[in-house]
């Protein structure tokens, strides 16, 4: 498993045992990645994201935050289809974090049902562990100790059907799903 965007990246990473790409950009970064994953098979996670990690925080407005980030999940994962990846090698990541504000975050979490139907019900990861917005709903301040507000997240996204979590703490996050 690796986090990259870049295919001459994802090459190496997959000849050296990763099995899946979990790509940020969902292709958009490298024009070459969607075509290498769909020539090799390579099963994809494609992130939501608007800009970059120095502008994101200025491109928040939604009018609906889980719709349009359900539009561009279906529209790449299209993409990734014409690129010759099996529909279900494709997993969407509405990107927590990613170009969302707190009530973005919290909105995309509360409405999963409604991210997989607007979806057609595409595989669906989330990925709260350790965010800016966990810390904001339980004031806690230093990432690597948002471990129980990221399993709550977790665990409150496994009761609403997403098919993977991705965390940093996974014993804490496997504990809170038992």
């Amino acid at each position: 498993y690796t986090t990259l965007f870049r295919s001459v990246v994802a090459g190496k990473a997959i000849n050296a045992g990763a099995s899946i790409v979990n790509d940020i950009s969902a292709g958009e970064d490298d024009p070459a990645m969607l075509p290498y994953l769909g020539a090799n098979g390579i099963p994809a996670i494609l992130m939501h994201k608007r800009g970059n990690a120095v502008t994101m925080d200025g491109k928040t407005t939604y009018s609906d935050v889980t719709k349009e980030v359900a539009e561009y999940c279906v529209k790449r994962s299209f993409d990734a289809l014409a690129a010759g990846l099996p529909r279900w090698c494709v997993m969407a990541d509405p990107g927590l974090g990613f170009a969302k504000n707190y009530r973005q975050n919290l909105t995309l979490v509360r409405e999963i049902p409604r991210f997989r139907e607007l979806t057609g019900n595409m595989p669906l990861l989330i990925a709260g562990s350790r965010k800016r917005f966990v810390g904001e709903a339980t004031g806690v301040t230093e990432a690597s100790k948002r471990v129980m507000g990221t399993a709550v997240i977790s665990l409150l996204s496994a009761q609403a059907g997403v098919d993977c979590v991705r965390v940093h703490d996974v014993k804490a996050n496997k504990e809170a799903r038992s």
